[in-house]
């Protein structure tokens, strides 16, 4: 059973597909030439006509065509717009600050030493404020990878809350121990 899929964005353009291997790949390079791909599957034959993108899928079952193309299509929708992640750091002391020229970040966490972190080129910009730590960038892995191992060096405290935490992220705190 073949089912055609058809998709019409602004990026699509923009678009070009390079194959290596027997691996497919859907290759975009924005303004900051910042690549992003999207691997296909070996039962997917995609084409072009004008400004739409054709899926002819073969031998898949409906439930996983339309997993796929849902996957495409927010791909698709989100390849352009930069990507956010804040941090919040919270404890008396604790500081984040530039080194190098604003290639490093250097933490002051209440350790008996300094932490230092490259940033890393798919990061597009690090803002600094009183207790917040804004990343902005294109690659939502990267950049979650980045934030994680930032909050991996101070994770928020059960009993005060010290540390590195997300905006909206919920940290039940532990009753200190009553004599």
């Amino acid at each position: 059973m073949d089912k055609i899929i058809r998709l019409q964005n602004h990026s699509i353009s923009k678009l070009f597909l390079n194959c290596f291997k027997n691996k497919r790949y859907f290759f975009y390079k924005n303004e900051k030439s910042v690549c992003n791909y999207f691997s296909i599957p070996a039962d997917i034959y995609i084409f072009f006509r004008k400004n739409f993108l054709f899926f002819l899928l073969k031998k898949l079952d409906e439930a996983s065509t339309n997993t796929y193309a849902n996957n495409f299509s927010s791909w698709m929708n989100f390849i352009d717009k930069k990507i956010k992640r804040k941090l919040i750091l919270k404890g008396l002391g604790f500081r984040c600050y530039f080194a190098d020229n604003e290639t490093k970040l250097v933490f002051k966490l209440g350790y008996s030493h300094i932490i230092s972190l490259d940033i890393p080129k798919t990061v597009q910009s690090v803002t600094i404020e009183k207790n917040l730590l804004i990343l902005e960038g294109f690659n939502l892995v990267n950049l979650g990878t980045f934030s994680k191992k930032i909050k991996n060096l101070r994770k928020a405290d059960v009993y005060k809350n010290k540390g590195f935490s997300y905006p909206k992220e919920f940290i039940k705190k532990k009753q200190i121990k009553k004599s």
